[in-house]
């Protein structure tokens, strides 16, 4: 029998690889084999044998299928192979072995950090976001005004970025694509970017410290007893648990930003959930849900908005009979200083 192709191997995966894993892995081969990066006669090929493993193991339901259909071919005896009449197999074309990103040019999500300092050079600036509480790791690029930064999450690998024109930054499409002129709530994130291109600023959330859980844990208890001194509670977000992310952001959220608006996708599911569109220009159809950046602003322009004083049915008459009677004594002064002068 022919062997099978291992789909593993095409993407250059342990089998054991997450699915954030995968995704990247595509996307930097996609990148790799893509015409405009190789023009050889097998890029084709090879990109077609990317796309078609991507296929089955860029599908939770289907690398299940695969990876028990796999083991089961794996642990087969040896004997039932030997029974079977020998055959000419077909040799399969995979794509070249590569133990890094020796050929490509950009900067894509997943990339190390060995392969954005060999791209885009040494950073002019680090910093770890443990000084904001969070896990990960930031490089700064240039300074001031043209300022640019590559973030990455706790396992060294690239999970967005803020271009301001100097970073070697790109995203590759998927096989999840359609040919429609739009995108609208649901679709795929390969459709954005076949419509829109690379978005300059792509943020994903990174999840607290747990010095900083706890340190906050800490200081949310301090503030309740306060309140219970006091005999009300003040601040009703130090009543509310302290997880792995802030309060105001959410951990299956991706945002990206584009010149022409906002788009927020799903990082669990890679579709679209809501963008903004204030100037028109994104290639978008249909009605989108309130952001979570709009959200956000809604939350704390009403925590901080000063209650409006209201007069009740009750005192409105005194109101009003206050009003009457001031304007009384106006007309009685303006008479008599009209009397004087006559005099």
């Amino acid at each position: 029998m022919p062997e099978a192709e291992d789909l593993y191997e095409i993407l250059q995966l342990h089998p054991s690889a997450q699915q954030e894993v995968i995704d990247a892995a595509y996307q930097r081969l996609a990148l790799l084999y893509h015409p405009a990066t190789d023009p050889s006669p097998e890029a084709a090929g090879l990109m077609a044998a990317v796309s078609r493993a991507y296929a089955v193991l860029g599908d939770p339901e289907k690398r299940d299928a695969y990876d028990q259909s796999r083991e089961a071919a794996k642990n087969a005896p040896a004997a039932q192979a030997e029974t079977e009449p020998a055959e000419i197999a077909t040799p399969q074309q995979r794509p070249r072995r590569r133990t890094r990103q020796s050929d490509l040019d950009y900067i894509t999500i997943g990339s190390t950090k060995e392969d954005v300092a060999r791209i885009q050079g040494p950073p002019s600036s680090t910093h770890t976001n443990a000084d904001f509480g969070c896990e990960g790791e930031s490089w700064g690029y240039g300074s001031g005004d043209a300022s640019s930064s590559v973030r990455f999450n706790k396992a060294g690998r690239v999970q967005g970025w803020f271009n301001r024109g100097g970073l070697k930054v790109e995203m590759a499409t998927g096989p999840n694509v359609t040919t429609s002129e739009f995108f609208s709530v649901g679709s795929h994130k390969d459709d954005v970017v076949r419509l829109e291109g690379t978005p300059f600023n792509v943020w994903i959330p990174n999840p607290k410290t747990n010095a900083a859980i706890q340190e906050e844990r800490e200081y949310r208890k301090f503030m309740r007893e306060v309140d219970r001194d006091l005999g009300k509670p003040r601040n009703p977000e130090y009543y509310e648990p302290v997880g792995k992310f802030d309060e105001d952001e959410d951990s299956d959220l991706e945002t990206w930003h584009f010149p022409s608006g906002i788009v927020e996708l799903s990082i669990s599911t890679g579709r679209v959930r809501a963008w903004d569109n204030s100037d028109g220009s994104l290639k978008v159809q249909g009605t989108s849900p309130e952001t979570e950046a709009a959200k956000t602003q809604r939350r704390i322009e009403s925590r901080n908005a000063a209650p409006t004083p209201s007069v009740s049915p009750r005192s409105a008459p005194v109101a009003q009979g206050c009003g009457s009677l001031l304007a009384a004594l106006a007309l009685i002064a303006v008479a008599a200083v009209s009397a004087l002068f006559l005099v």
